[in-house]
């Protein structure tokens, strides 16, 4: 399979991402499932939810369509996770419902071995069912500005396609491309303005396409356990980086972890004065440094490796550093 024929899944997922979308904001606004304004919510008028329909549709028939081989088992832990947050977009369940939903996504994870390599089979399981749990809330968190999440959710896959698709692994850089794909089209309609949300069923679905696509890119290119987390980190520095921000934001500020507020990296830039446009580029900006160091990893020098994550660490640092002097989230949220 070369680059040309990988083309393939990335324009025919964006392809039906654009057909299927806007007949999902039909669907939702005749359904009444809208996200509502309030206190903990960065927009100001009711917006359709649902968008995660249209790229579970788009991501799974587009690598139906093209793959020559089929992985049921990472297809069942796609139609949890999908469930599971669509669900709680339909009856707003407990946060230990979805947990519940992201640990039942990671054992089919673990029962296709796609797992980090520790050394231990039970070390295995239970990392893999903890990179699981982190990377779909950090990615759950991400969503809460319009484009932020389905676009470093695209450069991520997109990332982790080009490693896979280098080192030959032809199936999981197809997956890699489908996922990119129907991100893409769907951005289309959430970048500001948007016109649709992908509410908790795209947002936990694409977090679940993260943890194990990020497993496989490590796993090829790291070789000891330390090395494969350390990787797995870089590579999704970017939402990591704003789910410990809001964390110790809220616990600073006596909040449950668990309530929504305006106390993301993209909030308190759009408190400096930058459009949420602008906001949504920069931290594609961060996602590309971030996510880009795997490539180096791959192809270039260790030592170029550590110097570039080492510079784009201290940039983010001094980021990070500069947002936290704005009002706790009990503040911003009046």
């Amino acid at each position: 399979m070369n680059v040309f024929s990988l083309l393939q899944p990335f324009l025919l997922a964006a392809a039906i991402a654009l057909l299927v979308t806007p007949l999902v904001i039909r669907l939702a606004k005749r359904l009444k499932m809208v996200a509502i304004v309030n206190q903990a919510r960065w927009h100001r008028k009711p917006i359709p939810l649902l968008g995660g329909v249209g790229i579970f549709i788009a991501s799974t028939t587009s690598y139906f369509v093209l793959s020559e081989e089929i992985s049921w088992l990472l297809l069942g832990g796609s139609l949890t996770s999908f469930t599971t947050g669509l669900w709680d977009d339909i009856k707003d369940k407990s946060p230990l419902f979805k947990i519940f939903g992201q640990l039942l996504a990671g054992s089919f994870l673990v029962l296709s071995e796609t797992t980090f390599e520790t050394g231990f089979y039970i070390t295995d399981c239970l990392s893999t069912l903890f990179w699981t749990v982190l990377i779909t809330n950090s990615i759950n968190l991400l969503d809460n500005m319009d484009g932020v999440a389905a676009g470093v959710s695209a450069i991520i896959a997109g990332i982790c396609g080009i490693v896979l698709l280098t080192l030959h692994l032809n199936l999981a850089a197809l997956i890699s491309f489908c996922c990119m794909g129907a991100c893409i089209g769907f951005l289309a309609f959430n970048f500001k303005p948007a016109s649709i949300f992908m509410g908790d069923s795209g947002s936990l679905l694409l977090g679940y396409h993260m943890s194990f696509l990020s497993i496989l890119t490590v796993r090829a290119v790291a070789v000891s356990p330390a090395e494969q987390f350390t990787t797995a980190l870089i590579l999704l520095a970017l939402p990591i980086t704003d789910t410990l921000f809001v964390v110790l934001s809220r616990i600073k500020s006596g909040v449950s972890i668990f309530q929504g507020g305006k106390d993301h990296l993209s909030h308190r830039m759009a408190r400096k004065g930058y459009s949420e446009a602008t906001v949504a580029l920069c931290l594609y900006f961060f996602a590309i440094m971030w996510s880009s160091a795997i490539l180096f990893k791959a192809v270039l020098d260790k030592n170029v490796f550590l110097i570039y994550t080492t510079v784009v660490g201290l940039l983010t640092i001094a980021f990070c550093f500069r947002l936290s002097s704005f009002r706790s989230i009990k503040q911003a949220n009046h």
